[in-house]
C-alpha cells in the first residue's frame, strides 16, 4: 500500500498517524488478477489486512528493537530475603531532520506521557506488586552533547540504548511472575527535560517476557 502525503508545511500535523485497513468493502473498486492474469470476481476478493499506525514527522526519531532479556540476579534463600530480577530492553534510535535528544530519565508507567518522564515502562504481574529497585537508561556510545539530562542522537545517525530495570519480589510476600514493557520514549531538540514529544508507536514487541520472583517471609 502506497500513499502520497502532503508535507508538514502543506497541512499534515506533526504526530498524526496513518494506517492501512483492507476489508471486503474497500476492495470493491480494485482490479485484482489471479496468477493466470484473469480478473477476479467481486465474490472472490475476500479477506482483511490491518496495518499498524505510522506517525508523520518531518523531524524526529525512529526506533528499532534489538533484543530483550530477563534474568534472576539474586536468589532468595533465607528469611526476609526476596528474589531480584534484571530486565533489559535494547533498542536503536535514529534521528532524522535534526539532532535529537532522548531524555535519560526512566519511570514506571503513571498513566500519561509528559515532558520530563524520559523512557516510560510498565510492569505487568500475575500476582503481587514488585518493588523497582533501580531503573536505568544507558547507551553503548558517547556524544559530546550528552549531559546529565539527555542523550544526543545526531541527525542521520543511530545510537543503541539499553533500558535496564531491576525488580524485587513483593515483600508481603506474594510470589508472582513479572514482565517489563516499554511504553514510550521522550524526545525532542531541547538539551534539557522540557521535550514534550513521546515515541509510543508500534511498541508491542518491546517486552521482556515474564520472570517468576519469590519472596521469603
Amino acid at each position: 500500500v502506497k500513499a502520497d502525503l502532503l508535507s508538514i508545511a502543506d497541512g499534515v500535523v506533526a504526530g498524526d498517524t496513518i494506517a492501512g485497513d483492507i476489508n471486503d468493502d474497500s476492495t470493491d473498486d480494485w482490479d485484482v488478477e489471479d496468477e493466470d492474469g484473469e480478473d477476479l470476481a467481486e465474490e472472490d476478493k475476500t479477506g482483511t489486512a490491518d496495518g499498524e499506525a505510522h506517525a508523520l514527522f518531518d523531524t524526529g526519531i525512529s526506533v528499532e528493537l534489538v533484543s530483550v532479556d530477563k534474568e534472576r540476579t539474586f536468589v532468595a534463600d533465607e528469611a526476609t530475603e526476596d528474589d531480584q530480577g534484571t530486565y533489559e530492553i535494547v533498542f536503536d534510535v535514529t534521528a532524522f531532520g535534526a539532532d535529537m535528544r532522548i531524555d535519560r530519565t526512566t519511570e514506571d508507567d503513571n498513566g500519561a506521557d509528559a515532558a520530563g518522564q524520559g523512557v516510560v515502562y510498565d510492569i505487568t504481574s500475575t500476582a503481587g506488586v514488585p518493588t523497582v529497585s533501580s531503573g536505568l537508561l544507558e547507551s553503548s556510545s558517547t556524544d559530546t552533547e550528552d549531559n546529565a539530562t539527555v542523550f544526543e542522537v545526531d541527525e542521520n545517525s543511530t545510537r543503541r540504548f539499553t533500558l535496564q530495570v531491576v525488580l524485587t519480589a513483593d515483600t508481603t510476600p506474594t510470589d508472582g511472575s513479572h514482565e517489563v514493557v516499554l511504553e514510550s520514549i521522550n524526545w525532542g531538540t531541547a538539551l534539557d527535560n522540557t521535550n514534550a514529544n513521546d515515541y509510543n508507536f508500534n511498541l508491542g514487541e518491546y517486552k521482556t517476557g515474564s520472570l517468576f520472583l519469590n519472596g521469603i517471609a
